[in-house]
């Protein structure tokens, strides 16, 4: 008989075995079920006629597109390769070869208007300055300063040009790396780079970063964006990041009593009763309310900053209720945690706090207790 230990090791080593057949067998289920048919190697023919034709120039071309052959199979790799072959001298950074990526408009088909075209040839004269070894600095000084175009050719890959731009400019003002995120990918991505008026917003953070709240800043970009538009003089002068939050606040409010408060809804809502917790622990009492009216969920909205306002036509035909939880510590004002979203049949949706973050900590405690006890998980 063999010994315990090693009967032990011996099924031990079977048991691993058998699981990493069963994880084989999977991965092979998985590479067969989501193997995507590989494109076939094109002749530069073929490529050219994928490129859109303002970025084939011939009297900029170093080498023949006929000489081309390509070395991948994927699509893209192969419209960057024969760019590459056709333009470049020097290296580029990767971003810029999204111009090749973009499709050829087909004959006879609706495309929405482009709000800046020109911006796209103006990157496409960048991209050839910087291939063929011109001066990138001298060319791009009507958007960029000797220091933004420098940082701009070491931006991101994975970012846009408009964006790679937007993030020059804030990285030269030494705007922290969660604003110049926020600006260059979320806000200013598809605004005209070449307009004026955003780079004193930039500046205007950069001297008040101590108080620029992130969660803030796209109600305070969609202010500006209408209030320019409609007023190109106004100006940022003088202004700090509150009172912009303040002027976008009053602004908001407006805009959303026009479209939601002007309509007074009122609904019966779910069986669901009010809710009441005390924390003895923490010396808190918590409260949870459905909210009844259209101008209840506006408030909720902007106390909450986000679309809450916009589900009174949702609550009225019965496809939701909404709920608010709110928390007492006996010291300061109840304060709103959590906006919470029950579907028909009691069904939970979902539930964001300020700005649609997640509950977390003690607010996800608490809306444990609750669901547990109200709603069908």
């Amino acid at each position: 008989m063999a010994h315990p230990d090693r009967r032990a090791r011996e099924s031990k080593t079977a048991i691993r075995a058998k699981n990493d057949e069963r994880v084989e067998a999977l991965l092979v289920k998985h590479n067969k079920e989501n193997k995507l048919k590989p494109s076939r190697k094109k002749t530069s023919t073929e490529i050219s006629n994928l490129i859109r034709t303002e970025y084939l120039i011939p009297s900029k071309y170093i080498r023949d597109p006929a000489e081309w052959s390509a070395k991948s199979y994927n699509l893209n790799r192969q419209k960057i390769d024969f760019a590459k072959w056709l333009y470049c001298k020097y290296p580029v950074p990767q971003f810029m070869f999204n111009l090749f990526l973009n499709p050829r408009p087909i004959p006879g088909k609706y495309y929405p208007p482009v709000i800046y075209p020109l911006n796209r040839l103006i990157f496409f004269d960048w991209f050839i300055v910087i291939s063929q070894g011109g001066s990138f600095a001298k060319t791009a000084k009507e958007l960029l300063t000797k220091k933004e175009a420098h940082l701009f050719l070491n931006a991101p890959s994975n970012n846009t040009i408009e964006e790679n731009i937007w993030w020059a400019k804030c990285q030269s003002t030494g705007l922290s790396h969660s604003v110049t995120t926020a600006i260059s990918k979320r806000l200013f991505n598809h605004f005209d780079v070449s307009n004026l008026f955003w780079p004193t917003l930039i500046t205007l953070l950069k001297n008040c970063e101590d108080t620029v709240e992130i969660e803030s800043l796209s109600d305070v970009m969609d202010f500006l964006r209408a209030k320019y538009a409609n007023n190109n003089k106004f100006t940022l002068k003088g202004r700090t990041f509150h009172s912009l939050i303040k002027l976008s606040n009053e602004w908001h409010r407006e805009m959303q009593l026009k479209k939601f408060g002007s309509e007074n809804l009122s609904w019966k809502g779910s069986d669901i009763p009010d809710w009441k917790w005390v924390d003895k622990k923490e010396n808190q009492i918590w409260t949870v309310k459905q909210l009844h009216t259209s101008k209840e969920l506006y408030y909720e909205g902007r106390r909450m900053k986000h679309c809450v306002a916009g589900y009174g036509h949702r609550c009225l035909q019965g496809y939701c209720a909404i709920f608010t939880m709110m928390v007492d510590d006996y010291i300061n004002k109840p304060e709103k945690l959590l906006t919470i979203e029950v579907g028909p049949g009691k069904r939970f949706i979902q539930a964001r706090g300020r700005a649609n973050t997640w509950p977390s900590g003690r607010n996800k405690l608490v809306l444990g207790k609750w669901r547990n006890a109200n709603v069908v998980i």
